[in-house]
């Protein structure tokens, strides 16, 4: 694989968060059919994984980078003036940088287990009592208004916690896909540019968030929309990397490779 020298990552307009968006909607525009088709069918395979005592949501947490990288190679074909999505693109993250990518599902998943550990510890009785709550109906319609004062107090260092902490590991992440899988990186390496990435760039992805989260509300009112959203969201992920990091040179693991044939 060919690297770039540079990855230091550049510091854009705050315009460019809702600019990522477009260019995932764009994206998804060239080929929606195998777009949806094939994140419906990552999502499928996600849940029937999830049923699997333990191992399956372990599974489904280490192999989702590997799942996002190929998704990103689906990308950059589209990008290089590819017609459509083809699902074999998919294998791309299985062909290249495969235990790194590993490596990076695993990093989140231990800093989610660690931050998970924190919430309890804070949170101690007013967890407890706010899962009684929601599980059942008696206790929820008998509690006053002074204890419910008290809940709220309980609950807002462990909330605090959780997302003081989650954000940092979501930056680390966000990147790390691709920087893997486009330049070679290694995993810790893919985390630290990504992690570099995102502060640079706080007021993009703070209008990026703002504007994926009203997009999402207005997906879950049909649910149907929600096979839209979610590749449009992964075509945003590969237009923030390129605005970031500049767009990645051709990879040994292209198209090209994995279907013998040369992108046009």
């Amino acid at each position: 694989m060919q690297l770039r020298r540079d990855l230091s990552p550049r510091q854009v307009a705050a315009v460019d968060g809702w600019l990522w968006i477009r260019e995932g909607f764009r994206l998804f525009r060239k080929s929606p059919f195998v777009w949806v088709a094939s994140f419906f069918v990552c999502v499928v395979a996600a849940y029937l994984a999830t049923l699997i005592p333990f191992v399956g949501p372990l599974l489904v947490e280490l192999l989702s980078p590997v799942v996002i990288a190929g998704f990103m190679m689906g990308c950059w074909a589209l990008a290089q003036g590819e017609p459509t999505l083809r699902p074999r693109y998919l294998l791309a993250g299985f062909q290249q940088g495969g235990g790194q990518l590993v490596a990076v599902g695993g990093a989140y998943l231990v800093g989610m287990i660690v931050i998970s550990k924190l919430v309890v510890l804070m949170g101690g009785g007013a967890l407890e009592r706010f899962t009684a709550l929601k599980t059942g109906a008696a206790l929820f319609a008998g509690l006053s208004a002074a204890s419910w004062t008290d809940l709220v107090r309980g609950l807002l260092l462990p909330a605090a916690t959780l997302l003081l902490l989650e954000i940092p590991l979501a930056m680390a992440t966000w990147f790390a896909p691709a920087l893997v899988l486009f330049d070679g990186q290694d995993a810790l390496t893919a985390m630290k540019l990504s992690f570099r990435g995102c502060v640079r760039n706080i007021p993009a992805f703070l209008l990026y968030g703002v504007i994926s989260f009203a997009c999402t509300v207005l997906a879950m009112i049909t649910g149907i929309l929600l096979l839209v959203l979610g590749p449009v969201l992964i075509g945003s992920f590969y237009a923030g990397y390129c605005d970031v990091f500049g767009v990645p040179q051709r990879p040994s693991s292209d198209p090209a490779a994995v279907r013998g044939v040369t992108p046009g």
